[in-house]
Formats: structure tokens, C-alpha cells, sequence
């Protein structure tokens, strides 16, 4: 519970208190460097991340993004090691977090990435009337529709 009250202090604008900060085995986390608390910059990209999904619809951040992709990529080894038992930084708490907006914790692969892009492709289809997507669009709906467009021309 420690972590959602450091969540709400800091959307609330106050100073979380994470002196009591639990690891997945229950024990106290040891001394931090200097910096922000780790509570604190995990909450930070959190919310980063929130702002990430309101913005772009999906919570599969592209590894190049500067600040979040690493982060993403970084929760989704720490569940590897959560799930086996092993020491991580990921708690029961985050899970919870990261799942209540809708992270993913593998990365969309084969068919279902290719069914969640075709159904992009339809809700384009029915805005636009056409399927003309640029490929600078968001959600790299354009990226998609090259290939096809490349297969129906040879």
C-alpha cells in the first residue's frame, strides 16, 4: 500500500514519504544514492508513462523514446524476475499500478499485433473512408499500410 500513498502525495503535490519502501520479498529496500528516492523517479515515470497512453492510445512505448523507453522495457525484465521469485525492484503494488492503465507486459507479437493493427486500420477506414493512411500518422498506422500496399502491387 506504501507505494499508492506515495502515487496519490505526489498528484496531490506533496512530499511522499517512501522511507518504508518494500522489495517483492517484503524486506525493507537498502539505502538509495543521492537523487530522488527510487519511489519517487518510479512514480515519476508512472505518470510519465499515463501521460504517454492519454496521448497515444497504448502503453507499448517504442524502445527509442528518450525517456520511457528504457523505463518500459526495464519494468517488463523486473516482472521476468517478480514472476520467477527472484530480487527485483517491482513490487505487487506497481503491478497493480502498471496493470490499472492497461500495461502490456510482453510486447504485441505475431497475429495479435497484426489483428490490433488491422483494427486501427478499420477505425481509419471508417473516420477517412479510405485506407490513404501517411505514413508519419499517428500509431504508425501508415508504417502498416506500406507493406500491404507493397504486397497488393507486386
Amino acid at each position: 500500500m506504501m507505494l499508492i500513498k506515495i502515487v496519490m502525495a505526489i498528484e496531490e503535490g506533496n512530499e511522499p514519504d517512501d522511507s518504508n519502501d518494500e522489495n517483492s520479498t517484503g524486506e525493507a529496500e537498502e539505502s538509495t544514492p543521492p537523487g530522488p528516492p527510487v519511489a519517487v523517479e518510479w512514480v515519476t515515470k508512472f505518470n510519465l508513462l499515463k501521460e504517454y497512453k492519454d496521448e497515444h492510445d497504448t502503453t507499448t512505448v517504442p524502445q527509442k523514446e528518450p525517456i520511457l523507453g528504457s523505463w518500459v522495457n526495464k519494468q517488463r525484465m523486473e516482472k521476468k524476475k517478480f514472476d520467477e521469485g527472484t530480487k527485483t525492484s517491482l513490487t505487487k503494488e506497481r503491478c497493480e499500478l502498471l496493470e490499472s492503465i492497461g500495461f502490456q507486459w510482453a510486447k504485441p507479437k505475431g497475429q495479435e499485433s497484426w489483428e490490433r493493427r488491422f483494427k486501427e486500420l478499420s477505425e481509419y477506414k471508417a473516420k477517412f473512408g479510405n485506407c490513404i493512411v501517411p505514413t508519419k500518422w499517428p500509431k504508425n498506422k501508415g508504417e502498416f499500410v506500406m507493406p500491404l500496399l507493397r504486397l497488393m502491387l507486386i
